[in-house]
């Protein structure tokens, strides 16, 4: 669909609107006269320029050149040379004096030259000079230094605070940013649809060839807008009914399948924020969609991955560890449903004590009848397919569209807190018989929650990210 000026596309932001100074609202007739005034500066720095070049040049003329020749004269060169001879019958000039004259006048038509030359030369270096002064001051190193552009498209990371323009508060460090932060910042969490269709566009006006649009979405993890249908990534129309949050990389840097030995029992999080998208009355077709108003749903709370057993007899105690003696696996986890513990259920703790080596557990667990510590507290870490540390799913009340999320810390320790995770949504068919799941959120970037416990993350939002094909962003060299 075309835009218009009344888009929120083409209308300026908060930032550009409280910049404004008086001279943006002068009257038509004074905006000629000011910008013929501007014209008139310029001429006079540009006469004040040559003017200041050429007294240069005429000082280094005066100071350097001119006394070159400053003894070269004809009375003292040429005097004995050129007087008249007398001859019958005519007094007649010799022909020493023309080749003394002719001599005299080439050396100060060399010098003439040279001072011709040297202007132009000395204009320049003057213009070498000052042009680099300024290159600098504009920050146009860069320009010259190659002729290929680096192009660096990870944005990293989605996470913004509502309300709070990010650019603002870090204008100091914007030429830092990568180019796929730059473009995030202009065009928002689509960038890359926008920049799916710039890349068509430079491919069909035959300034780019076939391969180099290839390697320019590739960059961006995105895919060419004319093969975009052939692509399973999320898009701004995909209704969840599902949303997956998965934990990639905890603080402490232990791997998410030991974090139970490290004292987890609970989830990586407590809560689950879901901020979902008005659905606007209008066609759904549009390439850029703008800012919607946003629901906050409220938070889910969310079942324990581990669970406590107590074990009061000898005969619950030899029950459990022939399950665990059955299985063949280098982890301890029990063969059978056991005394309401489903089958593939994991020993990790006996009495607050956790356990890496499966034999070390079972010794010790056999060795509680001898030491007589019954009854005694077993921790299990819940079966993969019922419950896990890291994964977090949770059910919508209804198929929605996903702006943004959020979480609450974790109940266990803050070292097992996630810094890199990724979030994903389920996309029901249209029959309600399937669906596929689709990757929304990517934090490929260390993002450190608060070390309080289940404290939220002081309004800091993930926004989904649409258009982005599964795989790590990359970066392309441009001739």
């Amino acid at each position: 669909q075309p835009l218009t000026a009344s888009d929120a596309l083409l209308q300026p932001g908060g930032s550009s609107r409280s910049t404004l100074s008086s001279e943006s609202f002068q009257t038509p007739a004074a905006v000629p006269q000011t910008k013929k005034l501007q014209q008139e500066n310029v001429k006079l720095l540009r006469a004040g320029a040559w003017a200041l070049m050429l007294s240069l040049c005429l000082a280094l003329e005066a100071g350097f050149i001119v006394p070159l020749v400053a003894d070269f004269r004809f009375e003292s060169f040429c005097g004995e040379s050129c007087a008249l001879r007398y001859a019958q019958p005519l007094y007649l000039v010799g022909s020493d004096c023309v080749a003394c004259v002719g001599g005299l006048g080439l050396i100060w038509m060399l010098v003439i030259l040279t001072a011709v030359f040297d202007i132009y030369y000395i204009f320049y270096g003057g213009t070498a000079i000052f042009g680099y002064a300024m290159g600098e001051w504009r920050g146009l190193r860069n320009v010259l230094s190659t002729a290929l552009r680096h192009l660096d498209l990870d944005s990293g990371t989605t996470l913004r605070i509502p309300g709070v323009d990010m650019t603002a508060t870090d204008r100091d460090g914007l030429p830092g940013i990568s180019d796929g932060e730059a473009m995030q910042q202009v065009f928002g969490v689509s960038w890359r649809m926008a920049w799916s269709r710039i890349v068509e566009a430079l491919y069909e006006d035959c300034v780019i060839s076939s391969r180099q649009a290839d390697g320019m979405v590739k960059a961006a993890s995105t895919v060419r807008w004319s093969n975009q249908t052939a692509h399973d990534f999320a898009s701004p129309q995909d209704n969840f009914s599902r949303l997956r949050f998965v934990a990639t990389e905890l603080r402490n840097g232990c791997a998410i399948r030991d974090a139970a030995l490290y004292g987890a029992r609970h989830r990586c999080i407590s809560k689950l924020e879901v901020h979902l998208r008005r659905a606007s009355a209008g066609p759904t077709s549009v390439s850029l969609p703008a800012e919607p108003e946003t629901l906050v749903l409220p938070v889910f709370d969310l079942e324990d991955f581990t669970v406590e057993h107590l074990l009061e007899t000898e005969e619950q105690l030899e029950e459990i560890r022939q399950s665990l003696l059955n299985h063949k696996g280098r982890q301890a986890l029990l063969e059978s449903s056991v005394q309401g513990l489903s089958a593939g259920c994991r020993l990790v703790a006996i009495n607050g004590q956790s356990y890496e080596n499966k034999e070390h557990l079972l010794y010790d667990l056999a060795s509680l009848t001898k030491r007589s510590t019954l009854p005694a507290t077993l921790v299990f870490v819940k079966a993969e397919s019922d419950v896990s540390f890291s994964k977090v799913e949770v059910d919508l009340p209804r198929p929605s569209r996903v702006k943004s999320v959020s979480f609450q810390t974790g109940k266990d320790d803050h070292r097992l807190d996630p810094v890199r995770w990724r979030v994903e949504g389920f996309v029901p068919d249209k029959r309600g018989s399937g669906g596929s799941w689709k990757q929304i959120v990517w934090q490929d970037k260390r993002y450190p929650p608060p070390s309080r416990r289940e404290t939220s993350l002081g309004g800091v939002v993930f926004d989904a990210e649409y258009w982005r094909r599964k795989g790590e962003a990359g970066s392309v060299e441009l001739q």
